[in-house]
């Protein structure tokens, strides 16, 4: 129930542009070994890794989710930063290339081939490119011999075999100019003005995927032939094959397709990132008309520290986790209360391109409460590293994360072959163990044995141990000599005294009966289906299904109401500010911070949502906090909270929520589109 939008959008972000869990390094050596190879972690036994003579490495996994389906990833170390200057932008273009033609698929075939097997060219077959990786992926709808080595035929192409004709690059430069207009995003140009700042003596910002006009307007063939022969090499691939597939087989498979691929022997280049120095102080402000929102960010970077994935290290992430998971669980609470100058607030810390490390806290506000988010901002973060965090608060952090790990335990025979494929890839790429769901969870259990309050105020100190801050504000507004305006903010902020945060205690759980229960009026059984439907004396109507697709989850859902159709036109914001404050204002008993400690180390959520015709709750539980999901729901239902501070962060969103709408094309497909397909009602 944490707002994490924000954190998410980062994420996205930072993924699509390969910025992520990446394994490109400053001074680039080919990685023959597997991590797990020189570490103490137990890899998951189900993965069958190998390598080739010539240094392709593969890992294969079963997984029967669905039956009969393979999902294979080929992921090629290289991307926008192994370009020269005059290659800006063929890294991805060469990505388009790859579907234009290649020794066994002349230019067009291989798109029609994929489609006759039942492949839509996007959901089944796509790629991306990001900083320094480039990622095939193929979905094959079925595990036949005939399928499976076509799927390898078709990542041996792109490995090695691309025709790369100049009639098809010219065909493609104004596809690829066409994407580059389509990202030219709000969000693409506050990550590129962001990466300008944080890291100006380094060539990132002069590496984006999407690369120069000039470039992809001029490039001719030598010079994409020059970049696909000194990158794409078998010592720096792998292949990942997740699905129902026999492994020996499916190794069989991939040495008669890939051995054939030319031994490297001259080692590949090194690429040099830059330089990075955090300063002791610096500020920028980005101003752009099309922002939806005003973010306000501090940062605190350090040249990247190799860290050898092992227990001890996971250890030590899992502290900074947990940190940040309170630190951000301060920052709800805060955004809740009435006069809050901001509407959401993250920190976060990573690793970009294993070339420098960042930590950050990141504030959505309005263009006038800057300074004010900003105040805020400094002082939580100087509070949390001056008096650090609570018992209760590292135990309701611990609670929740023990509680995903056995969930994901409980969920791991349903995992779909598409998700661990990718995650698969990621461990791969980024150097870590790629751990069970059961090892993953012994780790925890084994780190929540011992550790200490102590030892987490601790680590998220050394996050901030840098003396260096940098103050970064973007969105639709203007500040006369910003440097030095939010420098001074800064330093009055910093000036303030901070003390430590209160507890309050918790009242035990009041929703546990709800008067007397009904009757079964009438049950009947869909067989087709496998559907019951009952009906209750008092009118409730119930529809359950048991399912084995998704294991360990119970989904609920409460349909009440009339929704929309009971309100007129000038009330039909009523429904968003529902939607959006309803059960951000808590129960009678509780407000939401409460209701979250309440069920720390429960898995139960509740979504509220005004519909068209009715009104609906929903949640997603497991079938040992089935009882605590559905008395969640019902007090919602009896004793909801109203609170007027829910209320008044919901009102500071929405003029968020209307930029949105007039500058982004889904706000104008979803409100204005929308809106006239439906005759203007």
């Amino acid at each position: 129930m944490i707002n994490k939008l924000f954190y998410l959008s980062l994420l996205t972000l930072l993924v699509a542009f390969g910025a992520v869990d990446s394994p490109a390094e400053t001074g680039f050596s080919p990685k023959v070994e597997f991590t797990h190879e020189r570490s103490d972690l137990p890899v998951d036994a189900k993965v069958h890794f190998g390598r080739l003579d010539n240094g392709l490495r593969y890992a294969i996994m079963p997984n029967t989710e669905p039956p009969g389906r393979v999902s294979l990833r080929l992921y090629v170390g290289a991307g926008s930063i192994n370009e020269t200057e005059a290659q800006r932008g063929l890294a991805h273009f060469l990505e388009h290339m790859a579907f234009k033609g290649s020794e066994n698929y002349s230019p067009g075939e291989l798109v029609e081939f994929l489609q006759t097997l039942g492949m839509a060219f996007g959901p089944d077959t796509n790629a991306h490119t990001g900083f320094d990786e480039t990622v095939y992926k193929l979905e094959l709808p079925e595990n036949t011999d005939a399928f499976t080595t076509e799927g390898l035929q078709v990542l041996r192409d792109y490995a090695d075999k691309l025709l790369i004709e100049p009639a098809e690059i010219e065909s493609e430069r104004g596809v690829i100019l066409s994407e580059k207009r389509d990202r030219d995003s709000t969000g693409f140009r506050r990550m590129l003005a962001l990466w300008s700042f944080v890291a100006p003596d380094s060539i990132i910002p002069e590496r984006f995927p999407i690369g120069l006009r000039s470039v992809i307007e001029t490039a001719d063939r030598a010079l994409f032939v020059d970049f696909y022969e000194t990158w794409y090499r078998a010592d720096n691939m792998v292949l990942v094959v997740v699905g129902d597939v026999d492994p020996a087989a499916f190794e069989a498979k991939i040495e008669e397709k890939f051995a054939s691929m030319d031994t490297p022997t001259a080692p590949m280049p090194e690429v040099g990132i830059g330089d990075f120095t955090q300063p002791e102080f610096a500020a920028r402000l980005h101003s752009d008309r099309e922002a939806p929102a005003t973010r306000v960010s501090i940062l605190s970077g350090r040249p990247y520290q190799p860290r050898p994935d092992s227990e001890a290290q996971r250890f030590a992430n899992l502290k900074e986790s947990l940190a940040l998971n309170v630190l951000n669980r301060r920052f709800a609470r805060i955004a809740d209360e009435p006069e809050a100058p901001f509407s959401s607030g993250v920190a976060y810390q990573f690793d970009f391109l294993e070339f420098f490390e960042i930590a950050g806290v990141d504030f959505t506000t309005r263009p006038e409460d800057w300074a004010a988010a900003l105040t805020v901002a400094e002082n939580e973060l100087r509070r949390a590293l001056e008096h650090g965090f609570t018992e209760g608060e590292v135990a309701e952090a611990l609670a929740n994360l023990r509680a995903d790990a056995r969930n994901a335990v409980a969920a791991a025979t349903t995992r779909r072959s598409r998700n661990l494929s990718d995650a698969l890839m990621r461990s791969i790429a980024s150097d870590r163990v790629f751990l069970s769901p059961e090892a993953n969870l012994a780790l925890i259990e084994a780190f929540a044995e011992n550790v200490e309050v102590t030892a987490i105020n601790a680590a998220f100190r050394e996050l901030w141990s840098e003396e260096g801050r940098s103050v970064f504000v973007s969105g639709n507004l203007s500040i006369e000599d910003p440097e030095k305006a939010l420098g001074e903010a800064f330093l009055t902020a910093a000036a303030a005294p901070v003390t430590a945060p209160d507890a309050d205690e918790l009242i035990p759980w009041p929703y546990e009966a709800f008067g007397l229960g009904s009757e079964v009026r009438a049950h009947a059984e869909d067989e087709a289906l496998g559907i019951h439907q009952l009906v209750f004396e008092n009118g409730l109507r119930l529809n359950f299904k048991q399912t084995d697709y998704e294991a360990g989850t119970v989904r609920v859902i409460l349909r009440i109401g009339s929704g929309t159709l009971t309100l007129d036109e000038s009330e039909m914001a009523l429904g968003l500010l529902a939607s959006a404050s309803f059960v951000e204002g808590g129960l009678g008993a509780y407000n939401l911070d409460q209701l979250q400690r309440v069920f720390a180390g429960r898995t139960v959520s509740a979504h509220f949502d005004v519909s068209t015709d009715h009104f609906s709750f929903g949640g997603a539980t497991t079938p040992e906090d089935l009882e605590f999901q559905l008395q969640l729901i019902a007090a919602y239902l009896t004793d909801p909270g109203f609170r007027s501070e829910a209320f008044a962060r919901a009102q500071r969103q929405m003029p968020e929520l209307y930029r949105q709408l007039v500058s982004t094309v889904d706000g104008v497909m979803s409100n204005d589109v929308m809106r006239a397909i439906s005759g203007g009602s």
